[in-house]
């Protein structure tokens, strides 16, 4: 699974506002990427993929696609 968040303006200390991480598993990656969010203290548009396919190749597709808001530690809708 990969897990990429999007953010409205760059986390304090990068230079860019997409950040992605990888794990074998979806609670996992889903862990990964909400601890981030809560550590930058910022909100973020998150998607979640699966690779169906068994490496070297690939077939993504999108498993999830939610707002994250750090302060509830939740998804939430705009």
């Amino acid at each position: 699974f990969r897990a990429t968040a999007t953010f409205e303006k760059a986390p304090k200390g990068l230079d860019c506002n997409v950040i992605s991480f990888s794990a074998m598993t979806l609670e996992r990656t889903k862990a990964l990427i909400q601890n981030f969010c809560d550590g930058a203290h910022i909100n973020a548009h998150i998607e979640i993929i699966q690779n169906l396919k068994t490496y070297p190749e690939f077939d993504w597709q999108k498993v999830e696609s939610y707002n994250y808001n750090w302060k509830l530690k939740s998804p939430f809708v705009k």
